[in-house]
């Protein structure tokens, strides 16, 4: 009786491929989410470039560097756009073969005093409507290995398709885009007051200062890392994240060239540069609240172990300064 509807159902288990559209925004991009652990990074890939760059084997995270097949990369919003637009082929199919199905049932049967009829009466479908991509992210960037082209919010250090560290190439951009940020926060808060409310601005506010100091210790970690390991003379790191540690940077620096960071900064710049580094610190592993190794590692006194940190907008404009001039002093120490 349901031969049509079995028949279909056979090739559903075959698999089907079903087309899905991708919007991506005005300037061609779409948006792409790393999965891995601890990561969770979002950013653009003009589409273009996804299709003809990307290999299917693999593409890298920009910020973390893991690499995944080129199908492992949706955001969750595309996953749930991909289901709906396969529940509604689904629909289709079911129900445009129980249609035939019912036809030729309701065509078989013969006048007597009893008919049997069947109806399918299918439920309104889901409407789906494109994905807005997200607004175009601040920053852009085009791999000068592979020239694939990417978008993203945060440091970039790695490129999609090929891999390629480019934190080097983009350190000047990024700092420049910190501190734009930075000197827009005046009217993002008044923008939000009138959106929102006052507590709403401030946190947001503050969310921002934070993110961006943050942002900028994660940047001169990777580029002090690149820039080290360019060095004739670099040896080999103790461990991968060995430029979380300022000392401990400034010596391997020290030992391979004769010079460290103290040579590129005064004491009292050093003094703030190093405040500034461990408040990244107290952000990212300890929820803001001031621990004692904080205080040991920057002999900050003005807290005391339990206190919430405080960032300010002129502490971020200060250390994008200071991580600048310490950046340009090491250039000159790479051939």
């Amino acid at each position: 009786m349901f031969d049509e509807l079995l028949q279909e159902l056979r090739k559903l288990e075959k698999g089907v491929e079903i087309r899905a559209k991708v919007s991506t925004n005005e300037d061609g991009y779409f948006d792409r989410l790393c999965s891995g652990n601890n990561c969770g990074t979002e950013f653009k890939v003009y589409l273009e470039d996804w299709k003809t760059k990307v290999p299917d084997d693999g593409a890298f995270c920009l910020t973390c560097g893991r690499k995944a097949a080129a199908d492992e990369w949706n955001t969750d919003e595309q996953k749930r756009y991909v289901r709906d637009v396969a529940i509604v082929h689904l629909a289709k199919t079911i129900n445009s073969a129980l249609a035939i199905d019912v036809q030729r049932f309701n065509s078989s049967q013969k006048p007597g005093f009893i008919q049997l009829s069947l109806d399918v009466r299918s439920s309104a479908q889901p409407v789906i409507l494109p994905i807005d991509a997200a607004n175009a992210m601040r920053q852009k960037f085009t791999c000068e290995v592979c020239g694939c082209r990417y978008a993203s919010i945060g440091a970039a250090f790695f490129c999609v398709a090929c891999g390629h560290n480019s934190v080097l190439s983009t350190f000047d951009q990024t700092t420049a885009v910190v501190r734009q940020t930075i000197a827009s926060l005046s009217n993002i808060r008044s923008m939000l007051i009138a959106a929102y409310d006052e507590d709403t601005a401030q946190n947001t506010s503050r969310e921002m200062i934070e993110n961006n100091l943050g942002r900028m210790a994660g940047v001169f970690e990777h580029f002090a890392k690149v820039l080290y390991e360019r060095l004739p003379t670099a040896g080999k790191l103790p461990r991968p994240n060995v430029f979380q540690n300022v000392a401990e940077g400034s010596g391997l620096w020290r030992n391979a060239t004769g010079k460290g960071y103290e040579d590129f900064l005064s004491p009292a710049e050093m003094k703030d540069f190093n405040r500034l580094f461990q408040q990244r610190h107290v952000l990212t592993h300890s929820q803001s609240i001031i621990d004692q190794q904080y205080i040991t590692k920057s002999d900050d006194r003005s807290y005391a172990v339990g206190q919430r940190l405080v960032v300010r907008e002129a502490d971020v404009v200060r250390f994008v300064d200071l991580v600048t001039q310490l950046a340009a002093g090491l250039k000159t120490l790479v051939p």
